[in-house]
């Protein structure tokens, strides 16, 4: 909306993505649309983690890694010219996008080299432990406030992962951590 920042004062992240949220003038109410998106993303993810354990079988991890970047860079490419062009990938905080980047490429590395190295169910379901623990580590780390309904969602989503697991098959092992990311 124009006017509700003052011209001195630039908005915070927080305060954009706020107003980013609560903005429906162009909203437009298509469930199936989200639900189809929702179900074609999921499986695009497991078709992408099968491809990769069988692609690890016979290529190295980083060799692996650099396919699936050159194979979503024209996808980047597309969305940016459809956006603006390519300027709108400037950034004003380089080292903060290259730390990201660090990131991602040591997260993918760990990740791509449990599936390589674990049977690819197991990879799966410790990987779904994830936003259990960070949510766990949440409270002393940023002294976050989770209630109660969270702590059981936590707990019910725990025990679906030891379900998945059934803990004492072998399941723990150094690539177990590796798929924590």
């Amino acid at each position: 909306r124009p006017g509700r920042y003052s011209k001195h004062r630039r908005p915070t992240t927080t305060q954009l993505h706020k107003a980013l949220l609560t903005d429906t003038s162009n909203h437009i109410d298509r469930p199936l649309v989200g639900i189809a998106m929702m179900l074609a993303g999921i499986a695009s993810f497991a078709v992408m983690d099968a491809t990769i354990k069988w692609l690890t079988a016979d290529y190295p991890v980083p060799q692996v890694i650099a396919l699936r970047s050159w194979f979503g860079l024209p996808i980047l490419i597309l969305l940016a010219m459809r956006e603006g062009g390519l300027s709108t990938l400037r950034t004003r905080r380089p080292m903060v996008h290259l730390g990201r980047y660090l990131l991602v490429l040591m997260l993918s590395l760990s990740f791509f080299w449990a599936l390589s190295s674990m049977k690819l169910v197991d990879a799966i379901a410790i990987a779904f432990a994830a936003p259990i623990i960070i949510t766990a580590l949440s409270v002393p780390l940023l002294q976050e406030a989770v209630g109660l309904r969270r702590w059981i969602a936590i707990g019910v989503g725990f025990c679906g992962v030891l379900i998945m697991l059934r803990p004492g098959r072998g399941v723990f092992q150094w690539a177990a951590l590796a798929a924590l990311g």
